[in-house]
C-alpha cells in the first residue's frame, strides 16, 4: 500500500500496486464473463489461449539428456577454439603482409 500524491490533486489516497512481473498472472485470471465489451472479450480469450499453449511448451518440453548438454558444450568449445585459430591467422597473415610477402596476400583473397 503506498499513498501517491496525484499532480493537482491535495488528497492522498490509499492504492495497490502490482509488481510488473506479476502482471501476466493478474491478467491471466480475469474473468471472461465480467467482461462487457465484446472487442475485449475476445482479445482476453485470445491472450489466455496464447497463455496456455506457452506454458504448456515450457514446462512440457523434455529436458536435455547428459549427453545433449556435453554435445552442446563440445560445440561451443568447438566454435570458440576456431574463432582463436581464426584470429591468429588473421593476425600471422597481417604481420607477414607488413614484412612484405606476397604470399599473405593471396592467403587473403583465398579466405
Amino acid at each position: 500500500m503506498q499513498e501517491p500524491q496525484i499532480p493537482g490533486d491535495d488528497q492522498s489516497r490509499e492504492m495497490v500496486f502490482l509488481p510488473i512481473d506479476y502482471l501476466n498472472g493478474w491478467l491471466f485470471n480475469v474473468s471472461i464473463s465480467r467482461v462487457k465489451d465484446t472487442q475485449v472479450k475476445a482479445k482476453l480469450i485470445r491472450y489466455k489461449k496464447e497463455c496456455y499453449k506457452v506454458l504448456f511448451n515450457y514446462f512440457m518440453q523434455p529436458a536435455l539428456s547428459k549427453s545433449d548438454i556435453d554435445t552442446a558444450i563440445a560445440r561451443r568449445k568447438l566454435i570458440e577454439n576456431r574463432k582463436n585459430e581464426t584470429d591468429c591467422l588473421k593476425a600471422l597473415v597481417e604481420y607477414a603482409e607488413a614484412n612484405g610477402s606476397k604470399n599473405a596476400k593471396r592467403w587473403r583473397h583465398d579466405h
